[in-house]
């Protein structure tokens, strides 16, 4: 069959090739020259939604069965990029493609050399194929491609539809200008962002935003058409049965060629399916699922029990995975082991992200970072809870004020230890500072010493009655008035000098 496959260095004219999975054979055949078909260089400009890894493969002109990873794909640009792309049902996706295209170069003339000639009449089509493949590179296309893959990180199902339907919008006008809607750009930066451009037949700095990238493709073409040497982009295939004059032999068994194009290419697909789901997997598994709305009533232990549905299936789709590709080797190698069958992994249902609680949850975030934004690093504040509470609110960047070394990593106070503040309040530092920032002093008590006094009365009055002798005795000596003096120690005592008070936590905000 006639068709067009992505090059790859191991082609070349004439050469046998299997265009599902470009694994090349012999060259057996002989020709003339190839030529252009006709003058002209055109240019394509596409923007398209993308759902799946299997979207993205038929965007880039892969086979299903390329991302089993049993054929020559490695070598291609296009398969590096399908290959290393996982799509979470999560996120929005799109791909901006442009390619730039010369006159294709045919063969002409195609013949089989006489060793192939021979070789298919003594030994018919199976060993024919074994040597030089059913198909045959027939021509190629020089020009450029390039590709910028979107990955839109969406939060809430509202944000995809959104971006979805603007993605829809835009493909129109960018196909026919190279440009997109100002309100496909300004969704585009309200939501995280993961760029990645691959292309031919140009050189330059990669676009790593949403606009950098836009204005990339639109300049591609001028910057291909300007190069020195153009980039072969693509082979042209063709079946020797239907365009190579052939010697009269029995007729091939078709059906199990057929057969195995069909089994890898349902492989292919399985596989990319259960690899896009695994990524749905890593997503959900990657978050706390009380986040996600069909889960904001489950208990603790409800919400590990689901949990552990989903490693269960993260784990099986693993194993399954490396088995869909054991079997499509075993297929490539010999057509007789090509069958079918049914994967064992449960796919379970995912929750659905977005909703009121979704949007609540992520509202309290971003006014928590704001809030955290604006308090600078250094900042003490009292804290009421216990101890155990107080130590975990060091993942949101506050340490406990007992003398501690910092280690965080992100806080430019690691290696420096929090103030120790356990029994102490805290007093302000003057200017100039009796006490600088830092500096300690105060106690809990304070001691009075021993201390003499002295009392002194200036008169001495007594009421005399009558009939009674009244008189002070001085020494031997009677006197009737007379300053007194009295004098002893007052015993020194230790007294609390803390007003009432309730114990809190202090902590520091270390970043």
């Amino acid at each position: 069959m006639a068709g067009t496959i992505i090059w790859n260095d191991q082609f070349y004219p004439g050469r046998g090739v299997n265009s599902q999975t470009q694994q090349t054979y012999n060259l057996g055949l002989e020709f003339s020259d190839p030529i252009a078909e006709a003058p002209g260089q055109r240019s394509q400009y596409y923007l398209e939604t993308l759902t799946s890894t299997h979207d993205l493969m038929r965007s880039l002109n892969i086979s299903a069965s390329a991302s089993l990873g049993v054929g020559a794909f490695s070598v291609s640009a296009e398969f590096e990029l399908s290959k290393n792309t996982e799509m979470s049902s999560y996120y929005t996706y799109a791909l901006v493609r442009v390619q730039v295209l010369n006159p294709p170069l045919v063969i002409r003339n195609p013949r089989l050399t006489q060793e192939a000639r021979q070789l298919l009449e003594q030994r018919g089509w199976r060993e024919f194929a074994a040597a030089y493949g059913w198909e045959y590179i027939t021509g190629k296309v020089t020009g450029g491609a390039f590709y910028g893959l979107i990955e839109c990180q969406t939060t809430t199902v509202q944000q995809q539809q959104s971006i979805r339907a603007q993605l829809s919008a835009s493909y129109g006008p960018f196909k026919g200008e190279g440009e997109v809607s100002s309100e496909l750009k300004e969704s585009m930066s309200q939501v995280g962002l993961n760029v990645s451009v691959i292309r031919t037949g140009d050189q330059g700095p990669f676009p790593v935003s949403f606009d950098e990238m836009l204005e990339a493709a639109r300049k591609y073409p001028d910057r291909v058409a300007a190069g020195a040497s153009p980039v072969v982009v693509s082979a042209l295939v063709n079946d020797y049965r239907s365009s190579v004059p052939l010697p009269p032999v029995p007729p091939e068994d078709s059906l199990e060629v057929l057969q195995q194009r069909l089994t890898l290419e349902d492989l292919g697909r399985e596989y990319v399916r259960l690899r896009d789901y695994k990524a749905t997997l890593d997503f959900v598994l990657g978050r706390d699922l009380s986040e996600f709305d069909d889960f904001r009533d489950l208990d603790a232990a409800a919400l590990e029990a689901q949990r552990k549905r989903y490693q269960d299936s993260q784990r099986a789709t693993v194993a399954e995975l490396n088995a869909i590709t054991d079997r499509a080797r075993r297929c490539l190698a010999d057509i007789r082991q090509c069958d079918t069958y049914a994967t064992t992994v449960e796919t379970l249902q995912t929750p659905t992200i977005g909703g009121n609680l979704m949007n609540l949850r992520e509202l309290e975030k971003r006014v928590a970072g704001l809030e955290t934004s604006l308090i600078p690093i250094g900042t003490i504040v009292p804290f009421s809870g216990s101890l155990a509470e107080a130590e975990a609110k060091r993942e949101h960047g506050w340490w406990m004020c007992d003398g501690r070394l910092i280690t965080d990593p992100s806080s430019p106070l690691t290696g420096r230890n929090t103030p120790d503040l356990r029994d102490r309040f805290l007093m302000g530092s003057g200017h100039p500072p009796a006490f600088p920032p830092g500096g300690r002093g105060g106690g809990t008590q304070a001691t009075v010493p021993d201390r003499e006094v002295w009392v002194t009365s200036d008169w001495f009055t007594a009421e005399v009655r009558p009939n009674t002798p009244v008189g002070v005795r001085v020494g031997e000596e009677w006197i009737d008035r007379h300053h007194i003096t009295s004098r002893g120690i007052v015993p020194g005592a230790t007294v609390q000098t803390v007003p009432p008070f309730t114990a809190v936590i202090y902590l520091v905000k270390v970043r």
